[in-house]
């Protein structure tokens, strides 16, 4: 959905409702199994964290709690939304005059030894089309956030001006990895609202 004005909460609460009750805009359910569909843009980026436990536990407390979203300034409804397969969110951000607010349910969530994210996939509000995986990994290089997204325009507005949205796509995704970095850095347990 694309505004020039600010969706009040009410807008955003019945766009919610509306959106938990929608389908997927895709059919095409797996990227972050490396299925990605004919038409598609595949991005995969990763940010060293650090190394050990610490980091490790600190780097998945920021996610549970979106940080990387919010150092994105990215607004969510609800303002922390449970991580659990199912459940339905809205992001939202702002580009220029222009509101961009996009539906997602989150599809997968891992929590094991080593492992942690989900993966959300985008509903009919939303400007793009696909899913996008933001995953926690302690292994032999240290502990990382990877960030992978399958995806492809689906609002014609966005089409038009594919260069700024790119651009946008792609300053957001550096936004969360420089976002969770900061936050595991400082060592930081309290919430941001």
């Amino acid at each position: 959905m694309l505004s020039l004005h600010r969706p009040t909460d009410a807008e955003l609460d019945a766009l919610l409702d509306e959106e938990s009750e929608r389908e997927l805009t895709y059919r095409d359910t797996g990227a972050r199994f490396g299925k990605f569909p004919p038409g598609f843009r595949h991005d995969r980026w990763d940010r060293h964290l650090g190394e050990g436990p610490d980091v490790f536990s600190r780097a998945c407390d920021g996610l549970r709690r979106w940080e990387a979203h919010r150092a994105a300034g990215v607004l969510l409804t609800p303002a922390t939304p449970e991580l659990r397969a199912g459940t339905t969110l809205l992001v939202q951000t702002r580009v220029g005059p222009v509101h961009v607010v996009g539906g997602c349910r989150i599809l997968h969530v891992v929590d094991e030894p080593g492992r942690f994210g989900f993966v959300y996939g985008t509903l009919p509000s939303h400007p793009e089309v696909g899913e996008e995986s933001f995953t926690i990994v302690d292994g032999d290089d240290g502990v990382r956030f990877e960030v992978m997204a399958v995806s492809r325009w689906r609002e014609p507005l966005v089409r038009l001006t594919a260069a700024l949205a790119r651009a946008v796509q792609v300053r957001t995704t550096r936004r969360y990895l420089s976002g969770l970095a900061d936050f595991v850095a400082a060592g930081s347990t309290r919430s941001r609202a």
